[in-house]
């Protein structure tokens, strides 16, 4: 915060009767730190500035010094003999005022000037303003002293007459300006009361003050009136321009009480919650704020990373410790009826060797045996037309080595004692549930298993007539529309399959109506601030298990299996026999 000093100044100004007048103003002032104590035995810088008509009026000469407090803190310059920044002292026309001095003082000796004060000089430089007398402006031009020239010089023209008397007698005393009479001459040697007098002081014992602080007798003397200050006017219009000018002592109450401080270069509040558009925030920081159609942001962070890339670089990082509880160190809710998209959290990275939108983290050792460690977790509903909790997109780079994916996910341990699941997902409730739709292709490296234990099933029965069902279906060759090609990402190349309405007429449990969600996919494009979809109407269609087919398969080729037996137990048969008829 800017510090405020006080300046105490008296401006002498003095001149000669009887010589050439100096171009020079005495000017003292006692200058005091922010704690009001004097600044003693030291330089201090200092601008002069003569402004001419008002405080704020044009400079028509402007100097700086660095002179020397003494030991009271009185500093004592000759304005006229500094180094001169702009103007020159001895060709101010003193009669065109009025005129104001306005000093600018830096305590510690620079050229930072904290200090400013203005003040009108009263009473004109008359020693100075004396010298215009050295050159008359429209003279007489003539040479004789005629007696215009005499009644310019201020006498009577006429003859004149000349006193004979050589003795000075009461008319030439009255003429010199006395008072004809006898001279008393004072042959005390002393200098008493009366000598006191007649010099212009008052007499008395001299009193001598030793307190070497400037104390309320101290600024009576220098003309001020001793107490606090409780009001002043600021005229600099620098001040009078900036915001500091409306500030009023309601507005620092916080500051006096503690609530804010300072340590270096860092402000901190250690009291209460903070509220920005909010005037009872209910944690450490509040915000609270109506978006437009043109400010679509309430806090918006932009972030330049470093260059060194052994590190890592976070425009947001929020770290929650607990014992005890549901910690979440980033919670992102959006609600409220809108006809674009509510965003609880969204991220953007890129231009980085590796780009992280969000990232979540949860590693804390977590002894509690019902408890989770959650690095990411979304939460989406009562979305009339799609909620989505978690929300991937990828987005290839200009060059065609990258590898674009939308979703990583990664379960390890550090013993093997538990189990791990790189991605968990659940579909319920609902009147058609998708634990996970994928548009386009899908790969598996490891095994792909359905649950198939005994435990889980009743009603168990053998498949009856699989040949016979087997020759009631019809597969197919094909290739899928370009229009749902598009759409669903279907495959382009050439399939083959059935048809599952023909199929649902032989085996319709094998059957499942589909719907591909309406504009539940990113679209190909993606605005880095706003994000923007590809909109899409959901899609019903019909879907075939074909895994379920296998058991069926399997039971035909069993009843396939068991007529070739049978037919080869014939043919054995009748081998047999036949050898025997030959052999006749």
């Amino acid at each position: 915060m800017k510090k405020l000093y006080t300046l105490l100044a008296a401006v002498i100004l003095t001149a000669s009767a009887f010589a050439q007048a100096p171009e020079k103003m005495s000017y003292q002032a006692v200058v005091r730190d922010a704690g009001n104590a004097l600044v003693t035995d030291q330089a201090v810088g200092m601008q002069i500035i003569i402004l001419q008509g008002f405080t704020s009026g044009t400079a028509v000469y402007v100097e700086t010094q660095t002179p020397n407090t003494n030991i009271n803190g009185l500093v004592s310059i000759e304005i006229g003999s500094g180094t001169v920044v702009s103007g020159a002292f001895n060709t101010i026309d003193w009669s065109d005022g009025p005129y104001f001095i306005k000093t600018e003082t830096d305590p510690t000796g620079g050229t930072n000037y904290t200090i400013t004060g203005s003040s009108e000089l009263m009473s004109v430089p008359y020693a100075i303003h004396a010298n215009t007398a050295d050159s008359i402006v429209g003279g007489d031009t003539d040479t004789q002293l005629d007696s215009v020239g005499v009644t310019n010089l201020g006498f009577v023209a006429g003859a004149h007459t000349v006193d004979t008397d050589t003795q000075l007698d009461s008319t030439g005393v009255a003429a010199l300006g006395y008072v004809a009479g006898a001279h008393t001459i004072d042959t005390d040697t002393q200098l008493d009361s009366t000598g006191v007098t007649n010099l212009g002081f008052v007499a008395g014992a001299h009193t001598v003050d030793t307190d070497t602080q400037l104390d309320s007798t101290g600024v009576a003397a220098l003309g001020y009136v001793a107490g606090a200050l409780t009001s002043y006017t600021e005229t600099d219009p620098i001040y009078g321009a900036s915001v500091a000018s409306g500030i009023t002592g309601v507005d620092t109450t916080n500051w006096n009480t503690k609530q804010w401080g300072v340590n270096g270069n860092n402000i901190y509040s250690t009291a209460g919650n903070i509220g920005i558009g909010h005037d009872n925030p209910l944690s450490k920081i509040h915000l609270r704020d109506t978006l437009t159609g043109t400010k679509y942001k309430s806090l918006r962070m932009n972030i330049v990373g470093g260059n060194n890339s052994a590190s890592y670089y976070s425009g947001l990082d929020v770290v929650i410790v607990g014992s005890n509880g549901d910690n979440k160190a980033i919670v992102g809710g959006s609600t409220g009826t809108s006809l674009g998209e509510n965003r609880g959290v969204s991220a953007y990275a890129s231009n980085g060797y590796d780009n992280v939108g969000v990232l979540g983290t949860a590693t804390t050792s977590n002894t509690n045996t019902n408890g989770f460690n959650i690095g990411l977790n979304g939460f989406a509903r009562n979305s009339v037309f799609s909620n989505i909790a978690v929300g991937a997109y990828a987005e290839g780079g200009a060059t065609s080595n990258g590898v674009s994916i939308g979703v990583v996910a990664q379960a390890t341990s550090t013993t093997t004692a538990g189990t791990n699941y790189g991605i968990y997902a659940e579909g319920s409730n609902g009147a058609t549930n998708y634990a996970g739709y994928f548009v386009g292709d899908v790969t598996v490296t490891g095994t792909f298993v359905n649950p198939s234990d005994a435990k889980f099933k009743k009603d168990v029965k053998q498949i009856n007539s699989a040949l016979s069902t087997i020759r009631l279906l019809n597969p197919v060759q094909y290739n899928f529309k370009a229009d749902y090609i598009k759409s669903l990402n279907l495959p382009s190349n050439h399939q083959y399959g059935f048809i599952a309405q023909e199929l649902k007429l032989v085996l319709p449990d094998l059957v499942h109506t589909q719907k591909a969600p309406a504009s539940a996919t990113l679209g190909s494009s993606i605005d880095a601030e706003k994000g923007k979809k590809e909109e899409r109407e959901e899609i019903t269609f019909e879907g075939v298990n074909y895994i379920s087919l296998i058991p069926i398969m399997v039971k035909a080729i069993k009843e396939q299996d068991a007529k070739i037996i049978d037919l080869e137990n014939t043919i054995n048969e009748l081998k047999i026999a036949l050898e025997k008829l030959t052999a006749k």
